[in-house]
């Protein structure tokens, strides 16, 4: 997929109304290989017609913000960024993957220097990307071990997300984990606050801790070198359970092994979190109080889940309380919280 030929095709062979069909295929020379391989696939399947205008519309809005990107139009910058923040507390996943396709095709604009973000702009980027890890393109989880491998550590269980985009995409070739322990063999990310060393030398020594062929290591040799490495036992607990997922992570490239059961259990724990997520959003919609929204799973646990403002009977009357940004109680969240498969 991924090709305007295969892909007009595809719609023209679609139950869409025929003005539809016209605009999407307009709208095909202005999309990058992402928000492509997207709309074909989403055309594709026999029941899209049903949801036909909600494509259109939200593709005609990709292609104008790709294309106003490439001429260096500010105001499609902004729309990019708009959509950012609309999408920020959709309730399943299904409308954050459409916008997905788009932060792809936008973040590889950047690559290309085809248009220029700050450094906090990026970052919104990354965090987005970072969030639905598991819906990434191959090349671009490539793209986030390359390059921010640290961060992303720090935020997902990077080796599980991993694990599940392999199974949920039917990754067929997996010779490119090797190459992913290549990258990170040699990386030069700084990894470490105290102790600044990069991924590279910590794998490094990692290596040269036991005569034991570092293929052929297991958990507890890692908790062992984590404990007794004369840098890593100078970490602060954080820092030691990053370089912990590292090298578990550096290890399982090497002899790539998935248990479905684990996976099972996992997506199940991190469906928990989420309506944790939007119980929070809604008991700080509640609390009256001027608090920041965590807009991720990883912020949870830097929120503190406020109780709602006491209010006495003689006391003045106050503004009645924020409406939840979703407008759900949190029993309703729970119902309406679809598992990702």
């Amino acid at each position: 997929m991924g090709n305007i030929n295969s892909t007009k095709q595809t719609i023209e062979n679609t139950q869409f109304p025929a003005e539809l069909k016209t605009r999407l295929i307009s709208v095909l020379p202005l999309l990058d290989s992402a928000t492509l391989n997207r709309l074909e696939g989403e055309v594709a399947v026999w029941d899209s017609f049903l949801i036909a205008g909600k494509i259109t519309a939200m593709w005609e809005r990709f292609g104008k913000i790709l294309n106003g990107m490439k001429q260096h139009d500010a105001s499609a910058k902004d729309d990019f960024f708009q959509l950012l923040r609309q999408t920020e507390y959709e309730l399943n996943d299904e409308h954050k993957i459409y916008v997905l396709n788009l932060v792809v095709d936008v973040r590889r604009l950047a690559e290309r220097n085809a248009v220029v973000f700050s450094k906090d702009e990026m970052e919104d980027i990354i965090a987005y990307e970072t969030s639905l890890f598991r819906f990434l393109p191959q090349s671009e989880i490539g793209f986030l071990i390359i390059h921010y491998l640290s961060q992303t550590l720090s935020r997902i269980n990077l080796l599980k997300e991993l694990q599940i985009a392999i199974v949920d995409q039917e990754w067929r070739d997996l010779s490119v984990l090797k190459d992913f322990a290549s990258v990170i063999t040699a990386s030069t990310q700084i990894f470490g606050f105290g102790i600044k060393k990069t991924v590279s030398q910590w794998i490094k020594e990692f290596a040269g801790s036991s005569s034991t062929p570092i293929s052929q290591r297991s958990a507890l040799e890692i908790a062992g070198f984590v404990v007794k490495s004369p840098s890593a036992k100078n970490l602060n607990p954080d820092e030691k359970i990053l370089l912990t997922r590292l090298l578990n992570l550096y290890l399982w490239l090497l002899n790539p092994k998935i248990d479905e059961e684990e996976l099972r259990s996992y997506r199940e724990e991190i469906e928990l979190q989420k309506v944790k997520f939007y119980e929070t959003l809604y008991a700080i919609s509640e609390s009256g109080q001027n608090i920041p929204e965590p807009k991720y799973l990883w912020e949870l646990d830097k929120i503190k889940i406020p109780a709602p403002a006491a209010v006495s009977a003689s006391s003045v009357q106050q503004p009645a309380p924020l409406a939840a940004p979703h407008g759900l109680s949190p029993e309703e969240l729970i119902r309406e919280i679809k598992p990702q498969t």
